[in-house]
Formats: structure tokens, C-alpha cells, sequence
């Protein structure tokens, strides 16, 4: 068998699969296959592993057969990416048989890669009926996924925070909730939903999986993906034969929404231009020096926040303090101060985006919550 294909195209089907065998669960062997439409021959690559199962983009080459080969991952995936200096547009390709091995030569001119072809087998591709199958607009899944996926816990021994919880239970509303939470800070995240099929109460996608599907959805040139639940899986496709399936955490998700039923009775609305929260948050963090989970006193009153942080260094009891003042509205009661962790309360206020930042708050001992249209960002207090 012999063809040509364009090593760009090539390329990005290579990274589409490269997820499933990263790690100690990663595959070793990946799989081509040649297939002929009516407009021509298509190869597509597939990688099994890391509990993925994920089928590239089909790439339009030349062949003059169909065929499936297999090849060992780190051999295939050289056969496939060549220096941006060699500047091949075509590369040609063959399969051969040398005595019982099989032979895939890659190349032009003198220029050749060989590799022997493997005879282990992938698993069958089984077929996949969801019990809940929806639409949704590709940046704004994509964008809550990604925010989301920021907030999750990594390697936590609450294996259910590892990873991004899917709260389908009311797509009928047209609605799919996006929850990620380390028990520090959480963001919840509402996409519109544009068409569903079945019902189901949600799942939790791996921290792993969550950063193969934002790769998946930025390389998707449609303006809409489809994604589809069983109660083991997620499996996600795009118009070009991409597919991607993984498994999912097996576990119970906490309530969500008990954080923002814990902000107390009467919440003051606050409202303050993210620029200034930043800044003030930037201004306390100067006093902290190389501590691990810096932390910055909120004291409002009145009409303005003040931002503080001192800590105490050196042996002679040094002191070094820091301090912004800020205008705000909506708060009408005593002064409330409060604390908490610079970053965590940092990546909220950068996830609302720039311009007013509506914040809820009662107490010093309750969670904060920020709100930007249907994004919550929940943050809970710590001790000074």
C-alpha cells in the first residue's frame, strides 16, 4: 500500500490523541485507519488509554487502498511530526512486508522514517447510547468548562473534587450546570442548552478528561458540540469525526448549592470595579513575602473596602504592612471586616471579567459570593 499525506493535517491529529497515553494509564499502541469516501481516501488516528477512548479528525491523503495499521505511540508519533525546518508540504508513506513483519516507511526523497507495525489489538469500538445527549454553544461550554476545571481540587483523597461536576438534572429547562470546588472556592457556571434528549441527574469528568475536551472543543471548527452521558461515560463529538469518550469519577457530588444558602440572612450587595479588587488584592499580597496561601483582611464600612495585609518577620519582630481603600455601594450596616485566601478570592474576581464586580457578603464568618450574569464564584472565609 502506498499514499501521500500533508504532515500539518497529520500533526494535529497526532496531538487530538496524545492524552490517552500520557502517564502510567496511558496506551501503548495507537491505530490508523484508511478509509474511502466518495470524495477521496480519509485517515483517521485512534488512542486508547488514561480511560479515554479518542478518535481523531478525519485527514484527507492519497492512497491506493483502504487499510488499518497499528504502530507503537512513540514510533507512529514520529512517523507523523517532523521539524518545522524540513518544511515537507507532502510526505509519502508505505506499507511493505519484509519475512512476518510488517514495514511503514515515511518520507520523500532520502529522507525516511521506518518503523516496524504492531500486531496487538485495541479494544472494539463499542457504540455508546447516552442516557442524556444534548447541544451547546462551543465557547460558552468551553469557557465554563475552563473556568470551572481552574477550581478543582488535584489529587485530593475527596476524589469526587478531582474533576468537573455536570449537572444535567435540568437540561429540560434548557439548562446545564458546570460545578468545580477544592472546599476553598467554587465556581458554578449555567450554559444554555439548545437541544436535549433524556434525563439524568449528572457526572463528574476528571481533571485529565476536562483538559482533553477544552483541547478537543478549541480545535472544533463548528460553533456548536454534542455531548452525550451514560452513567460510566461522557463521549463528545465534533463534525469532522472527532470523538472523544472518557470515563468519569465514580462518586457522590456535594450540594453546590448549600455554600450559597450559607452567606446568611440580609446579604449585602455590594458592588466595586473589578480593577480596584485587583489592585487591592495586589496591594495586601506586597506584605506577604514567600508565604504559602498569602491572606488579606476586607474590612467594609460605609462607603469604601479597605484592602490589608502585615505580617510579622525576623528575629527582631519587623512588621511589614500593606494598604488600598477602594469606593463601593450598597452597604448600609456596621462595619464587617473579613479574610481571606488572596488567590482563591483573586481568580474569582479575574473569572467575573473586567468592569462591576457584584459581590454578596454578611458576616466575617460567612462565604463571599460573586456573581457576573449566570457565573457564581463562591469563596469561604479564613481565619486571620
Amino acid at each position: 500500500m502506498k499514499g501521500k499525506f500533508k504532515p500539518a493535517l497529520m500533526e494535529k491529529a497526532v496531538q487530538q490523541i496524545s492524552a490517552t497515553f500520557d502517564g502510567r494509564q496511558g496506551g501503548s499502541v495507537a491505530e490508523m485507519k484508511i478509509e474511502k469516501r466518495p470524495e477521496g481516501f480519509f485517515a483517521s488516528l485512534r488512542g486508547v488509554g488514561n480511560e479515554m477512548d479518542i478518535i481523531s479528525d478525519e485527514v484527507p491523503i492519497e492512497s491506493d487502498s483502504e487499510m488499518t495499521i497499528r504502530c507503537h505511540w512513540p514510533e507512529l508519533k514520529q512517523c507523523f511530526t517532523w521539524p518545522k525546518s524540513a518544511k515537507f508540504a507532502v510526505l509519502d508513506f508505505e506499507v511493505t512486508q519484509e519475512k512476518e513483519k510488517s514495514i511503514l516507511t515515511v518520507g520523500v526523497g532520502t529522507t525516511q522514517y521506518e518503523v516496524e507495525l504492531s500486531d496487538e489489538r485495541l479494544p472494539a469500538l463499542d457504540t455508546i447510547e447516552p442516557v442524556v445527549s444534548f447541544v451547546v454553544n462551543k465557547a460558552a461550554f468551553h469557557n465554563a468548562l475552563s473556568k470551572c476545571g481552574s477550581m478543582c481540587s488535584i489529587d485530593d483523597v475527596r476524589y469526587y473534587l478531582n474533576g468537573v461536576y455536570l449537572d444535567t438534572s435540568h437540561v429540560k429547562s434548557k439548562s446545564l450546570t458546570l460545578v468545580g470546588t477544592d472546599g476553598h472556592r467554587m465556581g458554578i457556571i449555567d450554559v444554555t442548552v439548545e437541544k436535549s434528549q433524556g434525563k439524568h441527574k449528572g457526572i463528574i469528568v476528571p481533571n485529565r478528561a476536562v483538559k482533553q475536551m477544552l483541547g478537543f472543543i478549541a480545535s472544533c471548527e463548528d460553533t456548536h458540540v454534542a455531548l452525550g452521558f451514560t452513567e460510566n461515560h461522557i463521549a463528545i463529538k465534533g463534525p469532522e469525526g472527532y470523538r472523544m469518550r472518557s470515563g468519569v469519577i465514580d462518586g457522590k457530588y456535594p450540594d453546590y448549592r448549600k455554600p450559597a444558602s450559607l452567606i446568611g440572612d440580609n446579604p449585602q450587595d455590594v458592588k466595586l470595579s473589578s480593577e480596584d479588587f485587583l489592585l487591592g488584592l495586589e496591594v495586601a499580597n506586597k506584605s506577604q513575602g514567600n508565604e504559602k496561601f498569602p491572606i488579606v483582611e476586607l474590612r467594609f464600612n460605609k462607603s469604601k473596602v479597605v484592602f490589608s495585609g502585615h505580617i510579622k518577620k525576623g528575629r527582631n519582630g519587623s512588621v511589614r504592612k500593606a494598604k488600598f481603600e477602594a469606593k463601593m455601594q450598597g452597604f448600609n450596616r456596621d462595619t464587617v471586616t473579613t479574610y481571606a485566601t488572596i488567590s482563591y478570592i483573586q481568580a474569582a474576581v479575574r473569572a467575573c471579567g473586567n468592569g462591576e464586580i457584584n459581590l454578596k457578603m454578611s458576616t466575617a464568618s460567612k462565604p463571599m459570593l460573586l456573581k457576573n450574569g449566570c457565573e457564581t464564584y463562591v469563596v469561604m472565609p479564613v481565619k486571620p
